[in-house]
């Protein structure tokens, strides 16, 4: 297997012990696929993510064009899941007009 293949893969960075590169991606309208909407938030952690990168993506759960939580209960503020190996976390917040 060639350098280039194992970096892409990730399995160079684990061969010569590099720390794996971390990205915050912060966007109150990020979208997971099952929902209408954009997903451009999604589809750059999960290309970073097959890279090697630990992707962590901060949105809202309210959905603005359904008007609607998704995600979170009646009391919970906070919810995180692991999607396709991003770390995606929804916050509540209020909604507005």
């Amino acid at each position: 297997m060639t350098i280039i293949k194992k970096y892409r893969q990730g399995q160079l960075r684990k061969i010569i012990d590099i720390p794996m590169p971390r990205l915050w991606l912060i966007n109150q309208f990020a979208n997971t696929p099952e929902l209408p909407g954009h997903t451009r938030q999604y589809e750059i952690a999960e290309g970073l993510s097959k890279l090697g990168w630990e992707v962590d993506v901060i949105s809202s759960d309210f959905h603005l064009s359904k008007r609607v939580y998704y995600h979170l209960k009646k009391l919970e503020l906070i919810k995180s899941k692991k999607i396709n190996n991003i770390n995606w976390t929804w916050l509540r917040v209020l909604p507005y007009k």
